[in-house]
């Protein structure tokens, strides 16, 4: 979990360190959708025309191209007339045909649409509106529905782009520059931000080992950036222990982290929710160290938007961590054994993820420092 204490840390550590990319990551939910078997077979039939993962990408084509109203009667491309919905529009939507359930991957903002059109459906069925939102898109032009590349970040920070494009550009005789490229999508209901994630929650998630100063720099941000909270995960973990009996080998279990995470996840929730209308400025800490932090981060990338979370390295040597751990009050801190310090310090230092800022504070920076790297990585000239 968030500043990890060391017995708990390695749990599964046979995933790879890919794994870990968290601002590539997509966090997307399990969840079942009912569908006619007509309805179901075209999904599949566009996923291995157009070069999809799965039946669940060509199903979030749907919904992205829905959702921003890309459909048009005037389109100008035909596909070369091949439009595999036409032969089939008419056996998807009968209503003697019955639905087939199936798990399919949504990201939050996708089924939330989706919640929403089943929410209008005024008395009728509202597993049907996923009906009727298949067959739309199965009666438009193909290349309205998966000829547009849609990020929902910048296009620089959006994981396929390119090979999308290429494959798109390939398909309907395109050069790369005549591919319609949409970033920053947003379905209506998210809370994404611009360029510098005004007007929405930014997250600022200082990651480094257990004594390279994560908690005083989150404090410090926190007192000169108007409107920014410090969430101290760590006392969080301490208190959760102690509601649980002081039984920290419980850690060990998968649920009783999930369990931890969901109420971290809670409390980033509360305090999103009481930002004040022109945004806030959350700080929170982790060693990164554990399985779960990953899908963690990627969750809140998805929630908040990429642009509005920002990862910053904070390093220092083992040596100098270990010596301000010893230097702490015990009380105000999960205990670590040296031998752990080095363990996690080793771990955090292998994290190959997409940096935004990288501080080194083996030196122990002056606040003046930090907070010009800081104002400058949040492009705020505020106090």
């Amino acid at each position: 979990y968030l500043l990890i204490p060391g017995w708990l840390l390695f749990g599964d550590r046979r995933r790879s360190r890919s794994s870990y990319a968290v601002r590539m990551k997509s966090a997307y939910i399990t969840v079942p959708l009912v569908l006619t078997d007509p309805q179901w077979e075209w999904l599949e039939t566009m996923a291995t025309k157009h070069e999809l993962p799965d039946a669940s990408k060509a199903l979030r084509c749907c919904i992205n191209c829905l959702a921003l109203g890309d459909a048009s009667a005037d389109d100008d491309h035909d596909d070369d007339g091949d439009n595999d919905g036409s032969s089939t529009t008419n056996n998807g939507a009968n209503e003697d045909l019955k639905g087939v359930p199936r798990d399919v991957k949504l990201s939050k903002d996708q089924l939330a649409w989706l919640e929403t059109k089943r929410n209008e459906s005024n008395g009728h069925d509202g597993a049907a509106a996923e009906g009727r939102m298949v067959q739309s898109c199965m009666a438009m032009d193909e290349y309205t529905v998966f000829g547009i590349v849609r990020c929902k970040s910048s296009i620089a920070k959006c994981e396929g782009v390119q090979q999308a494009i290429r494959n798109i550009g390939g398909r309907h005789g395109l050069v790369e520059d005549e591919v319609v490229v949409k970033e920053n999508i947003d379905l209506g209901n998210n809370r994404k931000s611009d360029s510098h994630g005004t007007g929405s929650m930014r997250i600022l998630t200082l990651v480094g080992p257990k004594g390279c100063g994560k908690t005083h720099i989150g404090r410090l941000i926190e007192r000169e950036l108007r409107n920014a909270t410090f969430l101290d995960v760590e006392s969080i973990a301490i208190d959760y222990v102690s509601e649980n009996s002081g039984r920290a080998e419980s850690w060990s279990s998968a649920s009783f982290r999930r369990s931890f995470y969901d109420r971290v996840a809670r409390r980033v929730r509360e305090l999103a929710n009481a930002a004040p209308p022109g945004g806030g400025i959350l700080i929170m800490e982790t060693t990164g160290a554990a399985p779960e932090i990953g899908p963690f981060l990627a969750d809140l990338n998805e929630q908040f938007g990429d642009d509005a979370c920002y990862l910053v390295r904070i390093r220092s040597p083992d040596t100098v961590c270990a010596e301000r751990i010893n230097g702490r009050d015990a009380s105000k801190q999960v205990d670590v054994s040296l031998e752990m310090i080095r363990k996690v310090h080793a771990a955090t230092e292998a994290l190959d993820w997409e940096w935004d800022l990288v501080l080194d504070n083996g030196r122990a920076l002056s606040g003046e420092d930090v907070m010009a790297s800081v104002r400058t990585l949040l492009g705020a000239d505020d106090g």
